[in-house]
């Protein structure tokens, strides 16, 4: 005999339904972020993040290896707070 499956198993829930609402970013609590997710929560283009960075508006990156760079969390957190505090100044 088989059991019925729970609520959240059927396919009429409305769990199962793909969410159409964005989700946050996620960093990882400490390390580094690599540009994808700089960009996923600063969002420039990656022109605007590189030249951000040749003038001093952005955090330098870190070389992880010959071609992977990374930017501190702590760099990136910073630098929201102050962009935050700018928005919030205007």
């Amino acid at each position: 005999m088989k059991q019925p499956k729970p609520e959240s198993q059927t396919a009429s829930s409305p769990e199962s339904k793909p969410s159409t609402v964005a989700q946050p970013v996620k960093a990882p609590p400490l390390g580094f972020l690599r540009l994808p997710q700089v960009l996923a929560l600063i969002p420039v283009c990656k022109a605007t993040w590189w030249a951000g960075i040749q003038t001093g508006r952005f955090p330098r990156g870190i070389k992880l290896s010959m071609r992977t760079t990374g930017w501190r969390r702590a760099d990136i957190e910073k630098l929201l707070e102050e962009l935050g505090s700018e928005k919030a100044a205007e």
